[in-house]
């Protein structure tokens, strides 16, 4: 791209798996985009979507001068380059965001970006699809439906995800549906050199665990050395939803055992099934992703993502929770001359 000055109402940043999802969405909402990678088969992969008067192609931030500032920018690039490319993009006046997660993998970039959002009126939603999702409205309506209770735990198990990749994800769905931050954290965790976006960012297995008000908690169990994927299991004081890929099936347990439950050590197993289908969809055929790129359109909103932002807190708490031996209460309070405080994680 040459130093003329250019509009678009959309940039992309990044141009992966996730950002090819990304990309869909602009050209559906925007008139055209952007897309920042600095790998340069990216203009040649991009040629063939036979959409040039839709999609223009930049190596880097550096070459942009814009007539105006586009109306959103959507950060995909590595996690430990989100701070950075937001900064930029600040600094060009972009006020509108959506950044993959993890936000940040610093507390100190963190802190950073919440005082650039504050001082610079920015709006910016972490993409948290699952917390979005038609779950937690789906789950309220059962709830209300068959008398459950509130959710009391969040458990995840599988093999190799990565707890900062998709735990960050059921972090904020805790916070979610919970409707709190964590108040403790504990952590043993490991990583191993099989990060599929470069072997040189994290991929962490071993165990997590958060603890919130009122005896709830969320647990996250990985194993780099298994290929089982990810089940997800909630809770309820007598009902249990077990969430397997874009699944759900919620159990009861039958109220004939129910009444036998004359104490609190007293259990039964949930074998009565009251839904069984599609998670995360809406009825009308939307998703959590919708839903977030409807939010952001809506100027003026404020969208400042508080849930991207403790999420990726509390999940940068348990990696020092992890790194010292400790428990910790939350938020954490690291101090500036603390170099926990500065270290980058390099997760993505």
């Amino acid at each position: 791209m040459n130093e003329n000055k250019i509009e678009v109402e959309s940039i992309l940043i990044g141009y992966g798996s996730i950002g090819k999802v990304h990309l869909s969405q602009l050209l559906s909402n925007y008139t055209n985009v952007l897309v920042i990678d600095p790998d340069l088969k990216t203009k040649d992969k991009l040629l063939e979507l036979n959409k040039a008067e839709k999609i223009f192609y930049s190596a880097s931030i550096e070459e942009i001068k814009f007539i105006r500032p586009p109306k959103i920018a959507v950060i995909a690039n590595w996690g430990p380059d989100h701070f950075s490319s937001l900064i930029e993009l600040i600094n060009l006046d972009v006020k509108n965001f959506i950044v993959e997660k993890p936000l940040s993998d610093s507390f100190y970039e963190l802190d950073q970006i919440k005082e650039k959002i504050k001082e610079y009126k920015v709006n910016l939603i972490t993409n948290m699809q699952i917390s979005y999702s038609y779950l937690p409205t789906l789950l309220t309506k059962i709830k209300q439906e068959y008398s459950i209770g509130a959710p009391i735990g969040i458990f995840i198990t599988g093999g190799a995800k990565c707890i900062a990749t998709m735990g960050v994800h059921y972090l904020a769905l805790a916070n979610t549906l919970f409707g709190d931050r964590p108040l403790n954290v504990s952590a043993n965790l490991k990583s191993s050199n099989i990060n599929p976006r470069n072997i040189k960012f994290k991929y962490l297995e071993g165990s997590a665990n958060w603890e919130f008000s009122n005896q709830r908690y969320l647990a996250i169990n990985f194993l780099n050395t298994s290929q089982v994927s990810l089940k997800c299991e909630i809770l309820f004081q007598r009902a249990s939803a077990v969430i397997i890929g874009n699944h759900i099936e919620v159990l009861l347990i039958d109220t004939n055992e129910a009444q036998q439950l004359t104490s609190p050590n007293r259990t039964a197993y949930p074998n009565k099934t009251v839904y069984k289908g599609e998670a995360f969809i809406f009825p009308d055929g939307k998703t959590g992703q919708d839903i977030i790129y409807e939010n952001i359109r809506e100027i003026g909103k404020k969208n400042l993502n508080e849930l991207g932002l403790s999420a990726t807190e509390d999940l940068l708490s348990a990696l020092v929770a992890s790194e010292t031996f400790q428990n910790y209460s939350l938020p954490i309070q690291l101090s500036n001359d603390n170099p926990l405080y500065f270290k980058k994680w390099d997760i993505s």
